[in-house]
């Protein structure tokens, strides 16, 4: 990525593995705007609830924001069903992503597109192969950065971090903290070069920068500036904040499902847990949930872990009682009120939705460890585990064994109809949230015109990534939210621009187009003892089928409501 200099490098080297830093606790809430819509319970709208216990709420059911209140709301199921296709809904997988951008299939197209297949070895990274793997990520980003670059300057070369270079030069490197502690702030931005040129560290001097600008630890940039002095200090003039992954583009002839124009809108639900109160285990936000999915009758459904949270009260503790008697395990529990009651649910001639789910760190029914392998994956052929999997194995979660249940990991990536969906259970835009630096030029930059959970959103797709934080900020919680595995870093990346981008979190629920990806953030189904909320897409089909190959464009054609459950 980085070309060779023939002058002399300075700066500091950087040890073999980085220092942890971190972040400060930090509340962070964004207001919403009162939907003007008419609430979705008979009756008119209900007064704010001023309830804890969910049993007491007085809004459920009514919404929080609308997006595209032009677009109508599927019509019921009876008037529609006669005319609908089913859904097309499949789990992505390398070779999939490659037809969708045209690019090369890779070594084994098969395998998943993102994400883990099985379970794996993890918590033994040595420091050296978490160092190339930083290096690696790096190199992924910076040298499509580099290769945008040439479109319009075909000689351009990235000189090294640390390197002295009194003349305009371009450096690519990954943002980091110039101290072992404490908060990054617009005078501790270090760069950080590739361990091939050194991994050198030097001091970057934003003062100069004209433009607006985001920036957070582990984020990989382009600086065109100078370094004209001996301590290798980059002067910067401008910075490139990333390079998206390709969109992806299905071929009109293979248009499935319910996106060809003559198809009434799909309905697509998404919630994520916790799917319980924290004052007992008896999932009635779930139980309503999936009532409300059988009277609606939506095509598909989206449950995102915690099934079973780590940070339950009665999980620390251990204590999980299923019904009051005697304390069970976790996939007992989770058998109890969450397979089974699917299981119920698809029995049912009233359902014809396919569910598709998704594990979180915080789960104790799944490896908690990033990426995480869908729930019940066996471990890899190779044994390649750790020996407390052996001594302590999780029991059957007893999956519902249908072909309308779709297992994705953590992250994960699938489409509905040939739209890309990415998901990921980890609350990385909170911690983002509580790590990035702004600075608004009102220059009418991209970055600056975006609201600030946009903008939060937006970094996943320009770092193609679905966890670019490095290191990852200390959090309040049981269980480390993202306890990354450095060794699997090529399989959290973004290797498409997704066209729905699900990222749960506890920011305020929002949902907005960030260039051309619908990004959502459902909320919670459960907030401590009280209820939290959940969404409903309704995916309007293509007016017209122009080209040979037709984006999804779902930021246009869906409307999205988030409801109180």
């Amino acid at each position: 990525m980085f070309a060779t200099s023939s002058q002399p490098i300075t700066g500091v080297k950087r040890e073999l593995e980085d220092a942890k830093t971190p972040g400060a606790k930090k509340k962070v809430s964004f207001a919403t705007t009162p939907s003007e819509e008419a609430p979705t319970t008979p009756g008119g709208a209900p007064p704010p609830s001023t309830a804890t216990k969910y049993k007491d709420r007085s809004n459920g059911g009514t919404l929080v924001e609308v997006q595209n209140k032009h677009l109508a709301r599927r019509e019921p199921w009876a008037d529609v069903a006669a005319r609908a296709a089913p859904c097309v809904v499949r789990a992505l997988t390398a070779g999939d992503v490659a037809a969708l951008t045209r690019s090369p299939p890779g070594d084994d197209p098969s395998r998943p597109a993102v994400g883990a297949a099985t379970k794996y070895r993890h918590m033994f990274t040595p420091p050296g192969e978490r160092s190339a793997a930083l290096d690696a990520s790096a190199r992924h980003v910076g040298d499509a950065m580099l290769a945008a670059r040439k479109l319009t300057e075909p000689d351009a070369e990235a000189t090294p971090v640390g390197a002295v270079a009194p003349n305009p030069s371009f450096f690519l490197g990954r943002v980091c903290l110039d101290a072992l502690d404490g908060k990054l702030n617009k005078a501790s931005v270090a760069l950080e070069g590739d361990r091939r040129d050194g991994g050198y560290r030097a001091k970057l001097d934003l003062s100069a920068v004209e433009s607006s600008y985001a920036l957070f630890p582990g984020q990989v940039i382009g600086v065109d500036g100078c370094a004209p002095h001996d301590d290798g200090t980059i002067v910067a003039r401008a910075l490139t904040l990333g390079a998206p992954p390709p969109k992806a583009a299905t071929p009109k002839e293979q248009i499935p499902g319910r996106a060809a124009p003559d198809q009434p809108p799909a309905s697509i639900w998404v919630a994520a847990g916790p799917f319980t109160t924290s004052d007992d285990l008896e999932y009635q936000p779930l139980l309503d949930l999936l009532a409300a999915a059988k009277a609606a009758k939506p095509d598909v459904v989206v449950l995102l872990g915690p099934f079973v949270d780590a940070d339950h009260p009665a999980a620390k503790r251990a204590q999980l009682d299923a019904d009051g008697d005697e304390p069970v395990d976790a996939a007992t529990l989770f058998v109890l009120k969450v397979a089974w009651e699917l299981d119920r649910l698809l029995e049912s001639s009233d359902c014809h939705a396919q569910f598709v789910l998704a594990p979180s760190t915080r789960d104790l029914v799944s490896e908690p460890v990033y990426p995480q392998p869908p729930l019940g994956a066996a471990a890899d052929e190779a044994g390649d585990k750790p020996s407390w999997q052996d001594e302590f194995p999780l029991g059957s979660l007893e999956l519902p064994k249908s072909d309308r249940v779709h297992l994705v990991g953590n992250p994960g990536l699938f489409s509905v109809d040939g739209a890309v969906v990415a998901v990921t259970a980890t609350d990385v835009l909170f911690q983002l949230s509580s790590q990035e630096i702004f600075e608004n030029k009102r220059d009418g930059a991209e970055v600056a015109a975006l609201p600030r959970v946009a903008r939060l959103a937006s970094h996943l797709v320009s770092q193609r990534s679905f966890y670019p934080l490095f290191p990852a900020p200390a959090m309040a919680s049981t269980v480390a939210e993202a306890p990354v595995d450095l060794r699997q870093h090529a399989k959290w990346r973004l290797p498409v621009a997704p066209d729905l981008l699900i990222a749960p979190s506890r920011l305020a629920p929002f949902a907005r187009d960030v260039g051309g990806t619908l990004v959502l953030n459902p909320g919670h189904l459960a907030k401590n003892a009280g209820g939290g909320t959940f969404a409903q897409l309704a995916v309007h089909p293509h007016a017209e089928l122009a080209g040979d190959a037709v984006a999804a464009d779902l930021p246009a054609r869906s409307r999205v409501e988030i409801t109180r459950i």
